[in-house]
């Protein structure tokens, strides 16, 4: 499993315009009828960070065909076997892929949270985390990117109150990290291409098979947590990938 992210700030009009001509026609079209220059941006950042993140995994065949099951969760109808998930935030996009078996993912930059948000999701035992923590709102930002990328990983939706999704991970300290190569908190560039293989764990928990990851984003002001199955025998520990030159 790898995953992928880039700064949306790479994403200008000049530069979207120029992702647009290598998408299929009919992709195009559509996206250049949505009236929200931002909503513009998160699906031309998206389908162009989940194609080229194909091609740096050696899995591309043809341009990704994004579809919807009855819960939501995206899949590729072209891609039999390969599992995605998509994540966008203010700065960035992130992308997760797997040739094994599902993925959640979720990003999330600086925002002021309100107490009734943290007590509408959160449980008594994460409340008082972000309590006591250093940064209140970079704490419930951290858990919140876990139960995002649980829940899209499941693919059932919301369907039990927030506080009850698993990702309190009281055994894991938040201030340690194992770490292969990189430091999880050093920038990733823009447009280098290769791969920065680590093994994710400034935070990890499982649930059941499932493993949940996180990092903090290049500028240290936000979080990427991604969920994923455990590795075992012949199968890949979770990577994070470098930022992807522009397209050609």
């Amino acid at each position: 499993m790898r995953y992928f992210l880039q700064s949306l700030s790479l994403y200008d009009d000049a530069y979207i315009e120029q992702c647009l001509e290598g998408f299929p026609p009919h992709l195009s079209d559509k996206i250049r009828h949505i009236s929200s220059a931002t909503r513009r941006r998160e699906r031309v950042s998206a389908r162009h960070l989940l194609a080229e993140g194909l091609r740096q995994m050696g899995l591309y065949r043809e341009f990704p065909d994004v579809e919807y099951d009855n819960n939501g969760k995206p899949f590729l109808a072209n891609y039999n076997g390969i599992h995605f998930n998509l994540s966008h935030c203010r700065e960035y996009v992130a992308v997760a892929i797997d040739s094994c078996s599902p993925v959640g993912i979720d990003v999330e930059s600086r925002r002021r949270v309100s107490p009734s948000l943290v007590k509408r999701v959160c449980s008594e035992a994460e409340q008082k985390m972000i309590a006591t923590a250093a940064d209140p709102d970079m704490e419930f930002l951290r858990l919140w990117t876990r139960k995002e990328a649980w829940l899209k990983y499941t693919g059932t939706g919301i369907v039990e109150p927030l506080a009850n999704v698993p990702p309190l991970d009281e055994a894991s300290p938040r201030d340690e990290a194992s770490t292969d190569g990189q430091s999880v908190g050093e920038a990733l560039e823009p447009h280098d291409n290769a791969a920065i293989g680590r093994r994710g764990s400034l935070t990890a928990q499982q649930c059941g098979n499932a493993r949940i990851d996180t990092h903090p984003l290049p500028d240290g002001d936000g979080w990427v947590s991604v969920c994923w199955d455990e590795p075992h025998a012949g199968r890949p520990a979770c990577r994070q990938a470098g930022g992807l030159k522009p397209c050609q």
